[in-house]
């Protein structure tokens, strides 16, 4: 196995290693298609240093899919420039990265083909070492961004998701991550994107209809909070690599403003619409998610958005006892209010359903822990009872605090 302690090597040899040499080695390798494999193991060999080219049949082995690795690679080699091929001289490593890469998955080899520049970024000090908070996810979006001519706001997402799966997966097959650590990563990621799908979505709205806003218990302005909450994976931090993203929209309750051109309600409805065709229109990079929208209140049968004590009012009185397992683990993922800078996490959670309905020991419980701006430096929290207590309503704390964004 190759590594950053292994020295460069200068020139590009003919034949790094015999043929029939490297043959030998290959045999005990389960490829599909033995000739076409030493073909391009041949050619592969010609272009490589001879470290790597020694090492090629014990790297090969250890993939999943040795015929689809070898053949990309072969690929890279190829079509990539002269600069790559001293990269991968001085540094041998990247060629056993790159392998890996190719050798679990051709979606994510062929990223890499395509995005040349992540060779570099492998070189950073670290960079494969740790995971990355969703801070650096948000820095690194806005730099992908500003390098960038694409103005399609789900081609940006998709290809930006791509380019960091493949260092994520990368840290997963060489075993520097576990498994938790990963997903939660992925988790992090998606909660990235799909910010900043909102951010895109409000941008279009607010354009055409302005900043959505409601009268408060004082009948002042306010603005009207929006957020989307992750369930299934998402909300339990446990995102894959494929998994559909289950979300749910809420917005903040209150009568709309006077001069509102079209009503709260509706606004948030075309929302939740922009976002979910944002994540989920198929690009040419795939779409950013799939997204599922069925576990929200009533499933498909309700709104696509809903105002947050309508939201309450359901799961405490009407949903499934099913249902309840879903906001155990709902997270906030992104939100959206003017006022304010920033929330932490925003959760829900019932209690086991083992009693009847009515029983008065059935409660809902929902926490709220905000980090509001400099005009409101107080966190709040806020509990709702659900059965013979009364229930308090939540609504007055959205108008308090909501956020942008939330520490990874």
């Amino acid at each position: 196995m190759l590594n950053r302690g292994q020295g460069a090597l200068s020139g590009f040899p003919s034949q790094s290693r015999p043929i029939a040499e490297l043959a030998a080695s290959a045999a005990r390798i389960p490829f599909r298609d033995p000739q076409l494999a030493r073909q391009n193991l041949a050619l592969v060999s010609s272009k490589l240093s001879p470290l790597v080219s020694t090492s090629l049949p014990a790297l090969l082995e250890e993939t999943p899919d040795p015929d689809c690795a070898l053949i990309m690679l072969e690929r890279l080699l190829s079509e990539s420039t002269r600069e790559l091929h001293r990269l991968l001289d001085r540094h041998p490593f990247l060629a056993h990265y790159a392998i890996a890469v190719f050798g679990h998955s051709r979606f994510l080899g062929e990223t890499l083909i395509r995005n040349l520049d992540l060779f570099q970024s492998f070189l950073r000090e670290k960079n494969l070492d740790r995971s990355f908070s969703r801070e650096e996810f948000a820095e690194a979006l806005a730099r992908f961004r500003s390098r960038s001519f694409e103005t399609d706001a789900s081609l940006l997402l998709a290809r930006f998701k791509r380019r960091e799966y493949v260092r994520i997966m990368l840290r997963d097959v060489l075993k520097i991550a576990p498994l938790a650590e990963t997903t939660a990563e992925i988790s992090g990621l998606a909660d990235v994107l799909i910010e900043d799908a909102l951010r895109e979505a409000e941008s279009r709205l607010q354009s055409r209809f302005g900043l959505p806003q409601h009268l408060d218990e004082r009948a002042r302005l306010a603005s009207t909070p929006f957020v989307v909450l992750s369930l299934g994976k998402l909300g339990g931090r446990e995102l894959n690599y494929s998994s559909d993203v289950d979300l749910v929209y809420v917005y903040g309750d209150g009568n709309n403003a006077p001069d509102s051109t079209i009503s709260n309600h509706e606004y948030f409805i075309r929302l939740a619409q922009q976002v979910t065709e944002i994540l989920s229109r198929v690009t040419a990079e795939g779409p950013v998610f799939r997204i599922d929208l069925r576990l929200r209140p009533q499933g498909h049968e309700g709104e696509l958005a809903i105002g947050l004590a309508q939201a309450l009012r359901y799961y405490a009185d009407t949903a499934n006892d099913w249902e309840l397992q879903g906001p155990e683990t709902a997270l906030w993922a992104a939100s959206s209010f003017a006022a304010c800078s920033r929330m932490s996490t925003l959760r829900v959670s019932t209690s086991p359903p083992s009693r009847p309905r009515w029983f008065p020991g059935r409660r809902c419980t929902l926490d709220a822990n905000y980090a509001s701006t400099a005009n409101h430096p107080r966190s709040i929290s806020r509990s709702i009872t659900v059965g013979f207590a009364t229930l308090n309503s939540w609504c007055n704390a959205c108008s308090v605090s909501m956020a942008a964004r939330s520490p990874g």
